[in-house]
């Protein structure tokens, strides 16, 4: 799982490609607070799929990429045109970090939400899914506890759960 290296993030130094970020640095995370991550140039390679949104952004990333929805973490192959993608929850209060791993509270948290409550949280829709027909590079960073990170477009997702033997230094 990962990003094409064009994949736009918003850091503290500004919006960077995935591939030309920093190895250590700060991103928001799900309560919109800047958060250290790692970043691992290459995590591995593999074919692509761009995923175009209402707002005229695009996510491009592995089918096994897990993003944010209103339901819960989806991985990208599994997301449907019309999908509500969520983005920052200044609400969020994060479990003890001996209680359990943020992802899993999350979709547990978003999935019993009424339905008024996930529109809100909802910062873009899919409007179509498309395979790139090229293999790529794949890039990813992690962010210790949280696991998951925004990228350009305001949109949640999950990190790798480790970088460790993976991919090129």
């Amino acid at each position: 799982m990962g990003f094409a290296g064009e994949q736009l993030l918003e850091t503290e130094r500004g919006v960077q490609k995935i591939a030309q970020v920093d190895p250590e640095g700060l991103i928001k995370v799900l309560n919109g607070k800047w958060f250290s991550y790692f970043h691992k140039r290459v995590v591995g390679e593999g074919e692509t799929l761009v995923i175009d949104l209402e707002s005229g952004k695009t996510i491009e990333c592995s089918a096994g990429q897990r993003i944010m929805t209103v339901h819960g973490f989806a991985s990208a192959g599994d997301l449907r045109i019309g999908e509500m993608l969520a983005g920052t929850n200044t609400n969020y209060k994060p479990p003890k970090p001996s209680e359990r791993e943020i992802r899993e509270d999350l979709d547990d948290l978003y999935e019993d939400l009424p339905m008024a409550v996930k529109e809100s949280l909802s910062v873009d829709k899919v409007i179509r899914v498309r395979k790139d027909k090229y293999v790529k590079d794949l890039y990813c960073l992690f962010v210790p506890r949280w696991h998951c990170f925004q990228v350009s477009s305001g949109v949640i997702v999950s990190n790798l759960n480790s970088l460790e033997g993976v991919g090129n230094e």
